[in-house]
C-alpha cells in the first residue's frame, strides 16, 4: 500500500523503470504490457513517465480505495464514517444508521480499523470514531467481494491508520466552528432550536524510528469539544456538553527480512450531558410538559487493538496470523433527581410527554474477541488463499426502568404501566473458513471462485447455545475479460451469496431470562390505590423466549453484477454497471397473540418471518437493482474526481437490520412487520428507496500552493406512507401501513454542495502546513428530509396533529476553519 518505484532488469535488457506507481489496499495493480529492450551494450535506465493503467486486471470487487491524499482535499466532516458517503451507491441517511449502501441499512455495513472489527456487537453501529487525520487510506467493498470477506449485507469498510516512518515526523491541526458561522438552524419534529453552539477539536501525532529500520513508533491524539444551548419546546434553554477524547498508536517490528509484526491501538471514550431524549423516548414527541425527560448523562467507548503479522518464508508463500479486540461501554443515567424519581409519562392522545427520563442503563459492554490466520500460494497462474477465523462477540447489558417505570395513556381511560429489568448476557461465537483461488487464465481473462462458510452460535441463559445458525455456504464466482489493447477496457460479471452477522440486539431479548411486567389500568396508576385490571410479565414461561428453531437460515442475500469499464484520456476511467440483489432469507422476532385461560398474552418468537414459527408472518422481501454510469481519475496530484449517476430501485417489506420505518437501532425487531395484522399494504418502495442519485466530487491542485475541493450531490427524494398503530397497547411501537407503502408521495428531491479552498504555508525551520476553509452546505437548502407519517396515534381514529410534518431538514450552511501543519526532522 502506497506509492512505488519500481525496477524490472533482465540479462540483455535495458532496465525499465516505472515512477510513481500508487499500490492500494487489497486491489492488484496493473502495469500494462511490459516490453523489455533488447541490450548489447551498455544503456542507460530507461525511466518510463507514463501511468500504468488504471483498470484491475483481477478483482470483480465493487468499491473505492481512498487515499489521504484525496480525501485530504474534500469537504468532509472531521469523522472518517462521513467519507464512505463519497462512493456511488452510497447515500448518507437522515434516519439515524449512518452511510447506505446498495440498499441496505448502515447497520448492516461492517467497519475495520486496523484489522479490528469495530461494528458495534449490540446495535451494528458504527462502533468507533476517528478523524481522518490519523486515516492513511479507506478501502470500502461495495459489492462482488471476494469469499474472504463476509458477515454484511451492505458494505465492508477497511481502514488503514497512518504508519510510522523511518525518520521522524509530527503532525498538528486543530479545526472550529460555531454558530457565528452559520446559518440559522431549522428545526423539525425531532430537533430543538439551538440559538448558540461551538465544536472544535484539536489534534496532533508523532512518529519515528526507535530503532532505525527495524523498529518504528506513532502516537495521536485527538480532543474534541461539542457545545450547544438547547431549547426545548419552550420550557427554556439547557446546556448540552460534549467531549471526546480519541487516540491511536502503532508500533510496527520489521523483525526480520521477510517479517513484519505491526501493533495498533486506538480508541475514543466520550462522554455528553445530553439535551435529548433517551433510549425509550418516542421518536415524535409533540410537546413536552417538563424537561427532565430529556436531561440524562450519556457515556460511551472503548479502547481496540491488535497484533498483526506478515511473513513471506518462500516467493510463492504469504502467511498472515492476527488477534484483534474491540471492547466499548454505554451507559445512560437522567442528570437531575426528578428524572431519577418520577415514572416516564407518554400520553399518547396527545403525544405528550412528562415525568422522569425513564431509563437507565448501569453498564452495557459489548465486546468482540477475534483471532485470523490466512495463507496465501502463487503457483503459475493461480493465486491460492486460505484461512480460518473465529470471533467470540458478547454483550453484558444492565438496565433498570423498575423504579420508577414507564406509564402510557394508550386510549381513553386505558393506561398501561411497564417496569423493565435486564441483568444479562448474551453471546455469538463465529467461525469462518474461506478458500479462494484468482486464475489468470490468460493475459485477457481471469477467473475468480471461492467458497465461504459461517457459524454463528447465539449463546444465552447459562451459557448454552439458545439458537445455532449453521448452513451459511456463499459461493464466489467471478469472471474478468479485457477486450482489445491490454489495460484498456475490461468487461467483468459476479455472482455471490452474502450472510450478515446479528449483533445481540435480538439475543439479549429473546435468549436470555428478562424481567419485565406490563399492566393495564383504566386510570392513571400513578393515584394512590389504582389496580391493575390485569398484568402479564415476561418471564419464562410466559413467553417462549430462547427456544430453538430447526432449519433456521441466516439473513442473506444473493448479489449479480455486471461492469464494463474503458480507459479514457488522461488516466480518466468510464464504468458502466449493473446490480441485482434479492434477499432470500431474514432472522427477525415476531408477535402472536395466544389465548390463555388467564387472557390473551403475546408471545414472541424468533426465525424466518413466513417459516416455521414465524409461519404468521409473510416471508421477507427486499430488492434492490441499480444501473451506474461513472468517470474518475483519482491522483494524488492535478485534477481528481469522480462524477457518477445511478438509477436504482429498493423494494420490498423488509428494511434490514435498522428499523427504519421507526428510526430505531434495534437488530431483529423489524416494528413494520412483527404482528400478523401488519401484512397488509407493506410490501412498497422502502424508506431508503432513491431512484435517481447524481454526485459529483473532486479537487485541483495548483503549483501555488492553493487547492479546491467539492462534493455536489442531488438525490430524489423518498417514499412516503400513512401508518396507524397496530393494537391499543402501545401499538404507536408497531406500525400498520392504512395505505400500501410508499403510495403516500415523496419528500422533495434534495441537493447539497460543499467547498474546501486550502493554502500551502512554508517557513524555514518550522517545516510546512496549510490552512483551510471549509464552507459546508452552500446556499443553505434546509430541504425537508423525513416526515411524520403517522396518521393516527395511541389508537385508530385518534387523529395525529403532527402528521405530514417535517422531521429534519438539511443542515445549514456553516463555515469551518482548520490548521494543519507538519513537523519533520
Amino acid at each position: 500500500m502506497g506509492t512505488y518505484r519500481i525496477r524490472v532488469a533482465g540479462i540483455g535488457y535495458r532496465i525499465a523503470i516505472y515512477e510513481r506507481v500508487t499500490v492500494q489496499l487489497g486491489r492488484a495493480t496493473d502495469l500494462g504490457e511490459m516490453r523489455l529492450e533488447p541490450q548489447t551494450v551498455n544503456l542507460p535506465e530507461l525511466v518510463i513517465t507514463g501511468r500504468p493503467s488504471n483498470i484491475g486486471p483481477t478483482t470483480t470487487a465493487i468499491g473505492l480505495n481512498l487515499s489521504a491524499e484525496t480525501f485530504e482535499a474534500l469537504p468532509t466532516e472531521r469523522d472518517y464514517r462521513s467519507i464512505i458517503a463519497l462512493l456511488p451507491q452510497a447515500n448518507a441517511s437522515f434516519y439515524g444508521d449512518g452511510v447506505n449502501i446498495g440498499g441496505s441499512t448502515g447497520s448492516e455495513n461492517v467497519h475495520y480499523i486496523d484489522g479490528v472489527n469495530v461494528t458495534d456487537s449490540w446495535t451494528a453501529a458504527a462502533g468507533t470514531s476517528l478523524p481522518y487525520n490519523f486515516v492513511e487510506e479507506i478501502q470500502v467493498k461495495a459489492g462482488g467481494y471476494e469469499a474472504e470477506f463476509g458477515k454484511s449485507l451492505g458494505g465492508i469498510i477497511n481502514v488503514v491508520t497512518s504508519s510510522p516512518k523511518n525518520r521522524f515526523n509530527a503532525k498538528a491541526f486543530g479545526f472550529v466552528t460555531n454558530h457565528r458561522l452559520a446559518a440559522d438552524y431549522r428545526p423539525g419534529l425531532l430537533e430543538a432550536r439551538v440559538p448558540a453552539f461551538s465544536t472544535y477539536d484539536m489534534g496532533l501525532s508523532a512518529s519515528g524510528p526507535v530503532v532505525p529500520g527495524r523498529l518504528f513508533i506513532l502516537a495521536a491524539y485527538n480532543p474534541s469539544f461539542e457545545r450547544k444551548d438547547v431549547e426545548l419546546l419552550n420550557l427554556g434553554v439547557y446546556p448540552d456538553r460534549k467531549t471526546a477524547h480519541v487516540f491511536a498508536g502503532k508500533l510496527m517490528w520489521r523483525a526480520a527480512s521477510t517479517t513484519d509484526l505491526t501493533l495498533s491501538v486506538f480508541g475514543d471514550p466520550t462522554s455528553q450531558h445530553r439535551v435529548g431524549p433517551s433510549r425509550i423516548t418516542p421518536d415524535i414527541p409533540g410537546s413536552l410538559s417538563n424537561a427532565d425527560p430529556f436531561l440524562g448523562v450519556i457515556r460511551w467507548g472503548g479502547i481496540n487493538g491488535s497484533l498483526t503479522a506478515h511473513s513471506t518464508p518462500a516467493p510463492w508463500l504469504a502467511l498472515e496470523a492476527s488477534a484483534a479486540r474491540y471492547d466499548r461501554t454505554d451507559r445512560e443515567t437522567p442528570e437531575t433527581q426528578i428524572g431519577s424519581r418520577e415514572p416516564y409519562y407518554w400520553d399518547q392522545l396527545t403525544n405528550t410527554l412528562s415525568g422522569g427520563f425513564g431509563s437507565t442503563v448501569d453498564d452495557a459492554r459489548n465486546s468482540r474477541t477475534t483471532g485470523k490466520l490466512a495463507a496465501t500460494f502463487f503457483r503459475g497462474p493461480h493465486t491460492v488463499k486460505a484461512g480460518a477465523e473465529y470471533e467470540d462477540n458478547r454483550l453484558d447489558y444492565e438496565q433498570a426502568t423498575t423504579s420508577p417505570g414507564l406509564v402510557l395513556l394508550v386510549a381513553p381511560s386505558t393506561y398501561v404501566a411497564v417496569t423493565l429489568g435486564h441483568d444479562n448476557a448474551a453471546r455469538n461465537r463465529v467461525p469462518s473458513f474461506f478458500l479462494q483461488d484468482s486464475w489468470r487464465a490468460s493475459d485477457r481473462l481471469v477467473v475468480n471462485a471461492g467458497l465461504r462458510w459461517d457459524g454463528q452460535y447465539l449463546i444465552g441463559a447459562g451459557d448454552s447455545v439458545a439458537q445455532a445458525i449453521t448452513n451459511q455456504f456463499q459461493p464466489r464466482l467471478g469472471v474478468s475479460f479485457q477486450p482489445g489493447r491490454i489495460g484498456s477496457q475490461r468487461i467483468s460479471g459476479s455472482f455471490g451469496r452474502f450472510y450478515q452477522q446479528m449483533p445481540l440486539w435480538l439475543s439479549h431479548l429473546e435468549h436470555v431470562v428478562n424481567v419485565g411486567c406490563s399492566s393495564l389500568y383504566p386510570l392513571d396508576p400513578r393515584l394512590p390505590g389504582a389496580q391493575p385490571t390485569f398484568t402479564v410479565c415476561f418471564t419464562p414461561p410466559a413467553s417462549p423466549r430462547g427456544s430453538k428453531v430447526n432449519d433456521v437460515d441466516g439473513e442473506h442475500f444473493d448479489e449479480f453484477t455486471l461492469s464494463y469499464e474503458s480507459q479514457l484520456p488522461s488516466d480518466a476511467k468510464l464504468v458502466l454497471r449493473g446490480v441485482h440483489r434479492v434477499l432470500r432469507a431474514a432472522y427477525t422476532a415476531g408477535i402472536k397473540t395466544v389465548v390463555l385461560a388467564t387472557g390473551p398474552v403475546d408471545s414472541v418468537y424468533a426465525g424466518n418471518p413466513g417459516r416455521g414459527p414465524l409461519s404468521f408472518l409473510p416471508d421477507a422481501r427486499r430488492e434492490y437493482t441499480a444501473a451506474e454510469v461513472s468517470v474518475q481519475r483519482l491522483r494524488s496530484r492535478g485534477l481528481s474526481f469522480l462524477a457518477n449517476y445511478v438509477l436504482s430501485r429498493s423494494y420490498g417489506n423488509y428494511t434490514g437490520l435498522f428499523a427504519a420505518d421507526v428510526r430505531r437501532a434495534t437488530p431483529g425487531w423489524n416494528y413494520a412487520l412483527m404482528r400478523a395484522d401488519q401484512a397488509t399494504n407493506s410490501t412498497g418502495p422502502l424508506p431508503n428507496d432513491r431512484p435517481h442519485v447524481l454526485k459529483l466530487w473532486g479537487s485541483y491542485r495548483i503549483n501555488s500552493g492553493f487547492s479546491a475541493g467539492t462534493f455536489f450531490t442531488w438525490e430524489s427524494g423518498t417514499p412516503l406512507a400513512e401508518t396507524g398503530p397496530a393494537n391499543a397497547l402501545g401499538g404507536d411501537l408497531w406500525p400498520v401501513f392504512l395505505v400500501p407503502r410508499g403510495w403516500s408521495g415523496r419528500t422533495p428531491a434534495i441537493w447539497d454542495v460543499s467547498l474546501r479552498l486550502a493554502h500551502d504555508v512554508r517557513r524555514v525551520g518550522l517545516g510546512s502546513g496549510r490552512v483551510i476553509a471549509d464552507l459546508l452546505h452552500v446556499g443553505s437548502p434546509r430541504t425537508v428530509v423525513d416526515v411524520d407519517q403517522r396518521r393516527f396515534v395511541g389508537f385508530q381514529g385518534n387523529a395525529n396533529p403532527t402528521f405530514g410534518r417535517a422531521i429534519r431538514y438539511q443542515p445549514p450552511m456553516q463555515l469551518r476553519v482548520g490548521l494543519e501543519w507538519q513537523f519533520r526532522q
